[in-house]
């Protein structure tokens, strides 16, 4: 079921039980309704924002849309602190990602190092992919997969799931077999179709772009997940470490491309790839991760707390940015329409798909372990034997032995990562 799926469910729902719900709860209705273009009456939910306004304001509100924005003003904050809070613990009862939360400093630094990186902004629509034969793509797998597996098992599995037709060149297929594998895999938009997924308990793999470099790239990035899956439960959410191993591995495919003499510029497009999608993710999960900071804390987030918070940064812009703002984006130097923009965003974002954060973190932890990763596999190419016994036991395995297989100390990091950022809040 997909999120408008979902949220029309929910709706329907809420407006059955509205005498029961809180002021913020209706607010998330009226909110997700927006989103979601719901289609259907609301007299309940509508009847009881109506007793809402009447008792706090004393007075009737003409329109739904009077209603809604006076319940908007006097409620925002109420129902971010409740998705806040909600997210918070689905990352450790839902999602088992305790991670995020006991070593949260540690979490933060991470982000904030990979968002500091000097990372290449391609333009991804503008290169065309050399052609190469079903012969060498089939080799380049062949010896990509016996490199990181010495025994030969992962081939042998590569081509068992071939050969049984579960993995899937979504290009070469008619439009109308494209449609059912659509309908079949709940693919809805074409940024889904290299993935790994499962089906009926099968798992399958889907990949675009056959006969290019590209197809190689990301067949390698998916098949670490389809053993992630294979030796594990691939039920149990994997959190921080989900992304670990497939961009490791397609780390070491871009090296592999470059010692087989493949096109720098291709090479190029492929890690500026992984860089811009980690920046898009970045800018997407900040704001959140900024809120779930306070709230760990012990902060309720509160409209005079949020102003605060943006007259000190209204306060540190230099000359320069001042003037620029003044001049053409003046609503950048009102603290309090800042905070209410910045919270809408985060509200917008946490209901149009609830799930979109903790799908995406995991690709900047990843990032940033795979760099370490690859690193000690410069200078010592037995740490495949590590990543092997890593990828086969990712589900098993917990944060502790992760940061210390790249010899770091998780604690002594998150004490560092601690008294850094009280240090830079001063």
């Amino acid at each position: 079921m997909n999120a408008k799926s979902n949220a029309y469910k929910d709706i329907f729902e809420a407006n059955k039980t509205a005498s029961t719900l809180k002021p913020y709860e209706l607010l998330q209705v009226l909110e997700q309704v927006d989103i979601f273009d719901y289609p259907y009456s609301l007299d309940n939910i509508y009847n009881n924002v109506s007793n809402y306004c009447y008792e706090k304001e004393n007075r009737i509100f003409m329109t739904k849309e009077e209603m809604k924005e006076y319940l908007k003003d006097k409620e925002r904050y109420n129902l971010l602190n409740y998705l806040i809070t909600k997210l918070i613990y689905n990352l450790d009862y839902s999602y088992q990602d305790s991670f995020v939360v006991d070593y949260f400093p540690l979490f933060v630094d991470i982000i904030n190092k990979e968002s500091m990186k000097n990372q290449i902004n391609t333009n991804l629509s503008d290169i065309e992919f050399s052609y190469v034969s079903d012969e060498d793509i089939e080799k380049m797998i062949y010896e990509l997969l016996t490199k990181f597996d010495k025994s030969g098992k992962w081939y042998q599995l590569y081509c068992e799931i071939k050969n049984r037709g579960r993995i899937i060149c979504y290009d070469k297929l008619s439009r109308e077999e494209q449609l059912v594998l659509n309908e079949k895999f709940k693919i809805t938009k074409y940024n889904d179709i290299n993935c790994c997924v499962e089906f009926e308990n099968r798992i399958y793999i889907i990949l675009d772009n056959s006969n290019t470099i590209k197809f190689v790239f990301n067949l390698i990035h998916e098949f670490a997940h389809y053993i992630n899956f294979a030796y594990g439960n691939y039920i149990d959410p994997l959190g921080f470490k989900y992304e670990y191993s497939s961009i490791y591995y397609e780390k070491i495919a871009l090296d592999y491309f470059m010692m087989q003499g493949f096109k720098k510029d291709e090479i190029k497009y492929l890690n500026s790839m992984r860089n811009y999608d980690e920046n898009k993710i970045i800018d997407y999960i900040y704001p959140i991760i900024n809120y779930m900071e306070k709230y760990l804390k012990g902060m309720k987030i509160t409209e005079e707390t949020e102003i605060e918070y943006h007259e000190k940064i209204i306060k540190n812009y230099n000359d320069k940015d001042r003037e620029y703002f003044k001049n053409n984006m003046p609503l950048m130097l009102d603290a309090k329409i800042l905070s209410i923009v910045n919270c809408d965003k985060t509200i917008n974002k946490l209901l149009l798909n609830f799930d979109d954060f903790y799908n995406l973190y995991p690709y900047v932890t990843g990032t940033y372990l795979s760099s370490i990763a690859l690193s000690i596999t410069m200078r010592d190419d037995s740490f495949l034997d590590e990543m092997k016994y890593i990828t086969e036991n990712i589900s098993k395995l917990d944060a502790s032995y992760i940061f210390n297989s790249l010899g770091l100390d998780i604690d002594r990091m998150n004490n560092n990562a601690k008294r850094y950022n009280k240090t830079k809040k001063n």
